[in-house]
């Protein structure tokens, strides 16, 4: 599964998404705003970022634009109940736009989604790594008989 890092303000909802995703298999962490996020993510590696917008300290554009600056490849997902945030132009660079509510499948269904591409792009690249070198080794075994 994936390592997962939760940016929420609202305490109750951060633990509420941290404990649905452990149980779902993931390996979750947790960021009260944007600066505590900027600063794990300039120190680990995560999968997926799940961002709320309006945060105290530092909100969620302005850390996704940090983010992108450390990791420009990195995977986020806005998660906002304020679907108005979709027309902030920082917030389009994000992966995915979900707006919050009571049902957090649609949250859940997107990771899973993100994850197997991920799976499969790295299967995939494993498989024409493996294929590569059965290549190299067949001609470098080639030239030592000329």
């Amino acid at each position: 599964m994936a390592k997962i890092l939760i940016v929420e303000d609202e305490t109750y909802q951060r633990e509420l998404y941290c404990l649905e995703l452990t149980e779902e298999g993931h390996v979750v962490q947790t960021a009260n705003n944007g600066k505590e996020a900027v600063e794990k993510i300039s120190k680990e590696n995560y999968d997926i970022v799940i961002m709320d917008i309006r945060m105290p300290c530092m909100d969620g554009c302005e850390a996704l634009e940090k983010i992108y600056s450390i990791k420009p490849t990195q995977k986020v997902i806005i998660y906002s109940a304020y679907s108005d945030s979709k027309k902030i132009h920082s917030t389009l660079k994000a992966d995915v736009f979900i707006t919050k509510s009571s049902d957090i499948s649609p949250l859940k269904n997107k990771i899973l989604e993100m994850t197997m591409k991920a799976e499969k792009f790295e299967s995939n690249l494993n498989s024409y790594a493996g294929n590569t070198e059965i290549t190299l080794k067949a001609i470098t075994e080639k030239k030592g008989h000329f």
